[in-house]
């Protein structure tokens, strides 16, 4: 099937990774989709889904929010989810949408509730604690969110920076 359901842009690798349903509907599936020729690929029937998920170039990982509110980190050759910790937050059964932010290093979520309330939440990568960033009108959903910002070396400072100043037979003639 090429309903895809959710879904997440490996930039490095160049291949969405997407939760599609089965050809007969009856389950998910995830697929391997080339955005040059858009051939689906099956990899995997998982036995359960994310309500979301989104792609981290820091480390290569597909990461997600499950059902119940945690940020997991996903397998996609066999569809398990390892739970990395509570967001505090539980997402309704609606899509979402989530992207990875290289200047907050933290991944950003529009969230959509239980209650439909909505959202902005930010998200720990290493703890996967969930921080409300404001909130966005009653019932909004977000299908695709994406940033524009590029990853940041942290080896390098961000702003050139004067270490030293030397006025070495300076005159103040």
């Amino acid at each position: 099937s090429q309903f895809v359901l959710i879904s997440a842009y490996d930039s490095d690798q160049d291949v969405v990774y997407a939760y599609t349903y089965s050809a007969d509907g009856a389950t998910n599936w995830i697929q391997a989709i080339d955005p040059d020729t858009r051939e689906f690929t099956k990899i995997c029937e998982p036995s359960e889904a994310p309500r979301l998920i989104s792609y981290n170039p820091i480390d290569g990982k597909i990461y997600g929010i499950s059902k119940t509110g945690d940020f997991i980190r996903l397998n996609v050759q066999d569809g398990s989810m390892e739970v990395i910790g509570s967001t505090g937050f539980t997402p309704s059964k609606y899509k979402q949408t989530m992207t990875y932010s290289p200047i907050d290093k933290k991944f950003i979520w529009a969230a959509l509730m239980e209650d439909l309330s909505a959202c902005v939440i930010a998200v720990d990568p290493i703890t996967g604690e969930g921080e409300k960033l404001g909130d966005l009108p009653l019932y909004t959903e977000y299908n695709i969110l994406v940033t524009t910002d590029e990853l940041q070396d942290d080896t390098k400072p961000s702003a050139p920076e004067i270490l030293d100043v030397d006025f070495y037979q300076a005159s103040f003639d």
